[in-house]
Order: C-alpha cells, then structure tokens, then sequence
C-alpha cells in the first residue's frame, strides 16, 4: 500500500528527527540573535529617535 505510515518504529524515529531538528533550527536562531542583539538595538533605537524626531517637527511645521 502507498500509504502504509511504516508503524510506531518509524512514526518514532520521524517524531524524534523532527524534534532534534526544531531543537537545531533554535539553537541556531539564538545564536545569530546573540550575536546581532547589541547593534539590532542601537539600529532600532537610532530609527526610533529619527523618526519620532521627523514626526515631531513635521507635525509642528504643517499645523504652522
């Protein structure tokens, strides 16, 4: 038959790879966004203050 799961040997290996491998795809996350995190948050925090700055001054230009 075509769609034979295989039985509970191989819904458990497949259960236990998808594990291993979402278990790899976060620690490889963490680790780029430990590595990004100090200029991620200057960078964010640098557009904040330049654009709230832009919508300040443009807001008080366009009521002038």
């Amino acid at each position: 038959m075509s769609g034979d799961p295989g039985g509970l040997g191989g819904r458990l290996l497949n259960a236990c790879l998808a594990v291993f491998v979402s278990a790899m795809a976060l620690y490889g996350a963490i680790y780029i966004l430990q590595a990004i995190w100090v200029p991620l948050c200057i960078t964010i925090a640098t557009v904040a203050i330049i654009g709230g700055s832009f919508t300040l001054i443009y807001r008080h230009f366009r009521r002038w």
